[in-house]
């Protein structure tokens, strides 16, 4: 059992970063400027990814996307106005979403906002607030890999107990 553990323990954090290739800070060029973004690329489909982070925005900073998100079709963005995330900025500020896909299965996730004054944060116009963007993209990506190695954990079960 102990053996067991041991191999569990060494094999899980390759499990969880498997899950995404890459995280980092980019720059996309939208609304006429180059604006920075904190960005991962995770193994999984657009529509996995969206899904969930609807529902978790929601869960854990209350954003509203029915009725108050406006898609941008053509640019794959998803924006939100007044949203209050206190981490960020004690006024409403509008965040976006913006989902690629870059291979099958494979999306790379960009995360950006404006403050109050309409200017995007970035770590060159607020240090500060651009960190905390970072780190609400952290706890998504933390959330979401947890989830889905919970599922893999519960289909692995499945398959063992089918297989008895």
């Amino acid at each position: 059992m102990k053996r067991i553990i041991q191999i569990v323990l060494i094999l899980l954090p390759t499990l969880l970063v498997s899950q995404f290739s890459e995280y980092t800070s980019n720059f996309i060029n939208y609304d006429g400027q180059t604006i920075q973004t904190a960005s991962a690329t995770l193994d999984y489909d657009v529509e996995s990814i969206e899904d969930y982070l609807i529902g978790w925005m929601a869960d854990y900073y209350d954003v509203k996307f029915e009725g108050n998100a406006v898609r941008n079709p053509i640019d794959n963005i998803i924006s939100v106005e007044n949203v209050l995330i206190p981490s960020i900025s004690e006024k409403p500020i509008k965040i976006d979403f913006k989902l690629d896909e870059t291979i099958q299965g494979e999306t790379l996730l960009n995360v950006f906002a404006q403050d109050y004054n309409g200017v995007y944060i970035s770590y060159k116009t607020n240090q500060e607030q651009f960190l905390a963007l970072e780190n609400v993209v952290h706890e998504f990506l933390a959330d979401y890999i947890t989830e889905f190695a919970n599922v893999q954990e519960v289909q692995n079960e499945l398959v063992d107990e089918s297989n008895k």
